[in-house]
């Protein structure tokens, strides 16, 4: 890409805003894996059918996307990234995504929530597996 800074990714634009940010999105973004990585592969999305090689392709999106992340955060970041495959809003721990934002935000605590699963999800069906790497 010849000017990546026009993607709307975290990398390119946290750095230049000042206000609190709360980033929820997925590591295995449909979008990106339906029409970047694996174009016309909607069976392999579900892990159905999936060849070592697109399971692998999948999980180095993964690597890039959580490695693209800010290491370190302050109070004014907010991380939900989950392994879903659709836009979908699973919840951590008895947790739904509007009390974790509302913690984040009312109360001003950091706890960034990283979907610990490594292989695209039906979040809807399975849930999230939590992982903190901050805690």
């Amino acid at each position: 890409m010849s000017r990546p800074s026009l993607c709307f990714f975290p990398q390119y634009f946290l750095p230049t805003i000042k206000t609190p940010v709360f980033i929820v999105m997925s590591a295995f973004d449909q979008i990106q894996i339906r029409y970047n990585l694996l174009p016309a592969d909607e069976i392999c999305l579900l892990n159905h059918n999936c060849t070592y090689e697109r399971l692998e392709a999948m999980q180095d999106l993964r690597k890039h996307v959580l490695f693209a992340l800010p290491k370190a955060c302050p109070l004014e970041r907010g991380l939900w990234i989950t392994s879903c495959i659709a836009h979908d809003i699973p919840y951590d721990w008895n947790k739904t995504f509007p009390q974790v934002l509302r913690d984040w935000y009312i109360n001003k605590s950091y706890l960034p929530v990283i979907d610990g699963s490594d292989t695209p999800k039906n979040c809807t069906l399975q849930g999230i597996s939590p992982h903190h790497p901050h805690t």
